[in-house]
Formats: C-alpha cells, structure tokens, sequence
C-alpha cells in the first residue's frame, strides 16, 4: 500500500494485459472509481488514455488532515466481462 499526503495530485496509471501478457487497447474506456475506506463510492473519472493499453488519471486527493484510506478501481469489459483492479492508499497530513 502507498502513502501519499492530503492535497497532493498523484497520478494513477493502469496496463490493460491479455492472458498473453500482451498489452491491448480494451474495446471500452475504463473508469476509474475513488472509494473511502468504508467503501462508500467517492466519484467517478475519465481517465486519458497514454498509449495501447496504457491509461491514467491525475487524482488530486482529499485536504483531510487525519490519516485516511482510499481504495481507487479500474473496470472495463473485456468480451463482455468485467475486468477490474483495486488498489489501496493511505493519505495522510505528513
């Protein structure tokens, strides 16, 4: 898990692989979702795609001055069925 501190901007790739291990552009754009610790959905982005496969999204994290806990998701379909990656990170004052 990551540490990153309240307020900063960080930016969030993700790597679309086939079972190949080849990298490949997915026939939907993903979404990336932010979550709280709780699960509660936060919001939903767009991210930019980079290059075949490749996307990101620059996240400007909450200003919350206590530690907190974010988890971020990336979901697209891959034929017909959901793909997705989950990641936590903790953000923090320092």
């Amino acid at each position: 898990m990551n540490s990153y501190q309240s307020g900063n901007t960080i930016k969030i790739t993700a790597t679309f692989k086939d079972e190949g291990g080849n990298i490949f552009d997915p026939a939907f754009i993903p979404s990336l979702k932010l979550y709280s610790g709780d699960y509660s959905l936060i919001d939903t982005f767009t991210p930019v795609k980079e290059s075949e496969g490749i996307y990101h999204y620059f996240l400007t994290l909450p200003e919350d001055t206590h530690p907190e806990m974010y988890i971020y998701e990336w979901k697209t379909l891959v034929d017909g069925k959901p793909v997705l990656k989950r990641q936590q990170l903790k953000v923090d004052f320092v």
